[in-house]
């Protein structure tokens, strides 16, 4: 086992093996806050790998693509077999390329990256121990705000806008499978973007409990805002986006957008569809 060699000292990092054994891995479907979650985590002293252009990020990048070639297809998604591509996935070279690139082991270290979305059980099986962060985000502000860099995994190349339908059998299939994660790690939680940007202190408190980091005021929240919140509506308003393909995109989603509180209503929903101005006052409690 990468544990039991990584403990021999098979490996050339010198970090306590511990800490490698139990990462936090941020997952959501693209546009939710994981990049935001992770650059917060690295404030409070994790060791994040957020940044696209660094070799670390390069390398798990890496992982996921290898083992999950196709993590725009929904049906590639439904035939991954998370136990045998977990094998692809080595805690040994994983601690020689964080130490190369500046990991000595304090604390855990994040990942957090898109098609992790779909590959998470086999990161799971791979490390036992980790804590599983899943950014959850409306998915109809995430999928009409994707920028045109999404185009390359869109059929025909077209803009993420231009095949909403698309992008929400992704969102649904994507959710689907961290949904089975939640049952098999033992340390699972969900973060809500809109709650996030709505109360950071007390949401990324509750965050840092449960992750055993340091308090909520080694971390800067101005970067937080809460103006994307209902964007969607926005967007419609300002031509940019066709009320009847959101319409369409609506009843793709179906009933997993409404399971996860999305539902538009005062008295059901997480939040109230609406302006950004007043998003924050129409937060209430999802319903278990």
């Amino acid at each position: 086992m990468d544990e039991e060699r990584l403990m021999n000292n098979d490996s050339k990092s010198e970090f306590p093996a511990q800490f490698l054994f139990k990462p936090i891995l941020i997952v959501g479907f693209p546009n939710s806050g994981m990049s935001l979650l992770a650059r917060l985590l690295h404030q409070a002293g994790t060791f994040a790998v957020s940044d696209r252009k660094s070799e670390s990020w390069k390398y798990f990048d890496r992982i996921d693509i290898d083992i999950l070639p196709g993590w725009n297809d929904p049906d590639i998604i439904r035939r991954f077999d998370p136990h045998q591509a977990s094998f692809g996935i080595s805690a040994l070279t994983i601690a020689d390329v964080l130490c190369e690139n500046g990991y000595i082991g304090d604390l855990p270290w994040v990942w957090a990256n898109p098609r992790a979305g779909a590959t998470i059980q086999a990161w799971v099986e791979a490390f036992p121990e980790a804590s599983v962060v899943h950014v959850i985000r409306d998915p109809l502000d995430a999928i009409t705000t994707l920028g045109e860099e999404f185009s390359e995994f869109t059929p025909g190349g077209k803009l993420p806008r231009q095949e909403l339908e698309f992008w929400g059998r992704l969102w649904v299939e994507n959710d689907r499978r961290i949904s089975k994660t939640s049952f098999k790690s033992e340390s699972f939680v969900e973060v809500r973007y809109e709650a996030l940007c709505c109360r950071p202190h007390q949401e990324l408190g509750k965050l840092m409990q449960f992750l055993d980091l340091p308090e909520v005021g080694s971390v800067d929240i101005r970067e937080i805002s809460a103006r994307d919140i209902g964007i969607y509506r926005k967007l419609i308003a300002d031509g940019l986006l066709r009320s009847e393909d959101v319409k369409k995109l609506k009843t793709v989603l179906g009933d997993s957008r409404t399971i996860r509180g999305y539902t538009g209503s005062s008295h059901r929903g997480f939040y109230v569809d609406g302006n950004a101005q007043s998003s924050c006052n129409q937060i209430l409690t999802p319903v278990m």
